[in-house]
């Protein structure tokens, strides 16, 4: 029995592409906090103060424009505001000697940079208005809530490139000067208002940036020039794989015009099953080695770390199998993977739901589903072949749920989804170039980076361990130092923490094979493990395979973890002289990229040279700088890059 189900999106759903209301407020909280320093400052402050009301009343006027959908009075509106944004700041800068004392002058600072990023973002706004009023000329209507259901008004959304990537163009400076702003930096008397109008303004931004980029691409995407078919992959990071996690389930989804036309969701096995001796593609090794499988079928497809690679095996194991099975072929658009963690994370959204009698919940969504399809299906009636339907179910009952959340709850979905973006809890290829591009460019599409600096990637693959990752915790240390001839050398070390015990048909050892990434060329010179105060060397020609893929080189192991113990694999290695020239000649970069499906592991970077640090940059703060060293503490929920310059 396969699921099936039909539902659409609703108006409101598009909100997320474009929420005017919402996306401007922040700058009265800004404008309020600046009238009541500046008014008491005289004349360049009276000046000042007036500016930032007149400023407010337009902020009001501009909200006013959007809700009444006046584009072209939202023209002229954001067109005065970014000039009296403008002349505020330049009355600022004059206010003189004032300016000198340390609260004041903190808090003006901070307030000029959220100016900066306001007018930024408000040229992003009057660009797109610009459009919407281009657009209506032509005869068609334009309402951001109807926008997904307005083929017309998207079409020609999409065929103003130039304004879009003026309006993009302002969002990136926006979000350039946005991360120039030091949160430390909050104190005293108006911190309140600074933090307040902070994460409005970083919301705003997030949405946005969602937002403009997405509008020439949606025509395509939703299946205006019809039917689209995406390929989605459910990915069990209980049970890690290199991009996710264990392909458990997968469906079909049917997009068109703008709605969910139809959701097809099945067991994995039932396909894998139809092709038993049919498949003749030997697994890659480790798979034969450590995980006792001769031949390789769909629920393995993602071996590869590098999405793009995975999605196209996926693909041709789904064509191969459904011939097997005397199935039609169907086409298909894109592939699509997403975990439970995204899925947790649309449920603390939109609240609890309901199947089979059970109720899921954000907290402990990916283990409840578990033991229903692994344990408990049985107790409520339901066969083994069909124990996954209930992913259907719960597929259907989350849109329709989508359709009809309050438009006040938009923005927290729209974070969501971003958030499960950025930390790869959601990947996307799709068929169509343009479209790939679109997704790639955005970092979506799970690719592994090209990139000219140094480089760090740790892709674990529970082989045979069950759904052991739920218990697994990861810490990594990645230390660079100088040697005596000048070489750059980098000491890795990730250790394993098994805090979980043995369950049944769940919780086991914890086996995982590995790879680490490393700029191609450089050289492994030796290792170790620890395990408690016992220390073991690794055999480097034995105890470790070595490659290269994707442009890096990489080192292999494979590591066994009982519950309650830890172990901790050290790697040391020599980069090549291309990054020595590049440290020598003034910079040093390094990328740390995440798997995807992973939480976040702990992360420790720690950097040492043999000349001073002039300047750097990373998203986070240091937690150590002392001239030639330089240390973060954070954790890899998100990839992470650093630059040194000397």
């Amino acid at each position: 029995m396969k699921k099936n189900g039909n539902s659409h999106f609703s108006s409101n759903n598009s909100v997320r592409f474009l929420s005017l209301k919402g996306s401007i407020l922040f700058i009265a909280i800004s404008l309020t906090s600046l009238i009541i320093v500046l008014a008491p400052l005289v004349f360049h402050g009276v000046k000042a103060a007036n500016y930032a009301l007149v400023s407010y009343q337009q902020v009001k006027n501009l909200v006013s424009d959007s809700q009444a959908k006046n584009w072209s009075a939202g023209v002229k509106t954001a067109a005065n505001l970014q000039v009296n944004l403008k002349k505020l700041d330049l009355e600022i800068s004059r206010l003189g000697l004032i300016t000198k004392l340390p609260k004041l002058n903190q808090a003006l600072k901070i307030s000029r940079q959220f100016l900066a990023v306001a007018d930024s973002l408000t040229g992003s706004y009057l660009e797109t208005f610009k459009i919407f009023a281009k657009v209506e000329e032509l005869g068609a209507v334009i309402d951001p809530l109807d926008l997904l259901e307005n083929k017309e008004a998207l079409k020609l959304i999409s065929a103003n490139n130039a304004g879009l990537t003026l309006a993009q163009n302002n969002v990136d400076q926006a979000k350039k000067r946005f991360a120039e702003i030091n949160t430390n930096e909050f104190s005293g008397l108006f911190s309140k208002y600074l933090f307040l109008a902070h994460a409005q303004l970083g919301q705003i931004l997030t949405i946005t940036d969602l937002a403009i980029p997405a509008l020439p691409e949606l025509v395509d995407f939703l299946g205006f020039n019809g039917a689209k078919h995406y390929l989605l992959i459910f990915e069990n990071n209980m049970e890690l794989r290199p991009t996710g996690g264990f392909i458990g389930s997968y469906g079909i989804i049917t997009i068109e015009s703008g709605e969910v036309k139809k959701i097809f969701t099945d067991d994995v096995y039932n396909l894998d099953k139809l092709s038993a001796g049919k498949m003749k593609e030997l697994a890659p090794l480790p798979m034969q080695k450590y995980n006792n499988q001769k031949y390789w079928y769909l629920r393995d497809a993602n071996w590869s770390a590098n999405w793009p690679d995975s999605a196209k095996k996926i693909t041709e194991f789904f064509h191969k199998e459904r011939i097997n099975a005397n199935l039609s072929d169907q086409p298909l658009d894109g592939v699509i993977a997403i975990t439970p963690d995204f899925i947790a994370n649309l449920l603390a959204v939109i609240g609890p739901i309901k199947s089979q009698g059970l109720t899921f919940s954000a907290k402990n969504f990916a283990l409840d589903l578990e033991k229903f399809v692994e344990f408990d299906f049985s107790q409520y009636g339901v066969a083994y072949s069909e124990r996954k339907e209930i992913i259907g179910d719960l597929a259907d009952i989350l849109i329709a749920r989508m359709e009809n959340i309050p438009t006040g709850d938009l923005v927290k979905l729209w974070l969501a989804v971003k958030k499960n973006i950025d930390q790869k809890q959601i990947l996307v290829y799709m068929f169509d170039d343009k479209l790939q591009k679109y997704f790639s460019d955005r970092q979506w599409s799970g690719e592994v980076k090209a990139t000219a600096g140094d480089y760090l990637m740790i892709v674990d693959s529970n082989l045979a361990s069950l759904k052991t990752d739920s218990v697994m915790e990861r810490s990594i240390k990645q230390t660079l130092k100088i040697n005596n001839a000048g070489d750059l050398i980098a000491q890795l070390e990730i250790t394993y923490q098994h805090n979980g015990q043995f369950l049944t048909d769940l919780i086991t050892r914890y086996r995982t094979y590995a790879k680490v990434y490393v700029p191609e060329g450089s050289w492994f010179e030796r290792g170790w493990i620890k395990a408690g105060d016992k220390e073991t060397a690794l055999d480097m020609s034995k105890d470790l395979e070595y490659g290269n893929e994707f442009g890096k080189s990489y080192a292999a192991y494979f590591l066994v973890i009982e519950p309650g113990h830890s172990k901790t694999i050290i790697l040391e290695y020599k980069l090549p002289a291309t990054l020595k020239n590049q440290s020598e000649k003034g910079q040093y970069s390094l990328t740390v990229q995440k798997q995807p499906g992973t939480s976040g592991h702990k992360l420790e970077i720690d950097l040492n040279f043999s000349r001073d640090i002039a300047a750097y940059k990373s998203d986070n703060f240091p937690s150590r700088f002392d001239g030639q060293s330089i240390s973060w503490k954070t954790d890899l929920s998100v990839d992470r890059e650093y630059i040194i310059k000397f």
